[in-house]
């Protein structure tokens, strides 16, 4: 099944198909669109991070009160937040850029400037995610400690 990435993979001193999977976290079909596959399977795994951290980071009157918590679980982490935001998008859409460029090897070197960005930006968005799992575990309810900004 993995024989078109292998022979990608060898020529491009590539991780496995295994290995991008789990790193990633998602399924990449081996056809003949392969890099194409790593390459948005990616860039929606990217999207919904970015999402995720959006939400809380640009909090507004109008955001849902989980949202309003959150923001007060990371204040004290907003420029890495933000800059990590910025990261992820700077990604997507260089992703989505690249979708337009059908290159193999601006494909291929995408998918290894990703690899080795990886492992920082997993940290810091464990760091961040840890926090806020931290502050859901260690919350409290009651009507003195509403977000200010809430006017439900």
């Amino acid at each position: 099944m993995e024989q078109r990435f292998e022979a990608l993979r060898k020529k491009f001193s590539l991780p496995t198909l295994k290995e991008l999977e789990t790193m990633f976290e998602v399924s990449i079909k081996d056809d003949h669109l392969v890099l194409q596959n790593i390459r948005n399977e990616v860039a929606s795994k990217l999207y919904e991070i970015s999402k995720t951290l959006e939400s809380m980071v640009f909090t507004h009157e109008g955001s849902d009160p989980e949202i309003l918590y959150e923001f007060e679980m990371i204040k004290d982490d907003l420029k890495d937040c933000y800059n990590l935001y910025k990261e992820l998008n700077h990604l997507y859409f260089k992703a989505l850029r690249l979708k337009h460029e059908h290159s193999k090897d601006k494909d291929v070197e995408y998918i290894k400037d990703l690899i080795k960005k990886w492992p920082s930006i997993e940290s810091r968005l464990k760091a961040i995610f840890g926090k806020i799992e931290n502050g859901w575990k260690n919350f409290e309810f009651s009507p003195n400690n509403l977000p200010e900004t809430y006017h439900g």
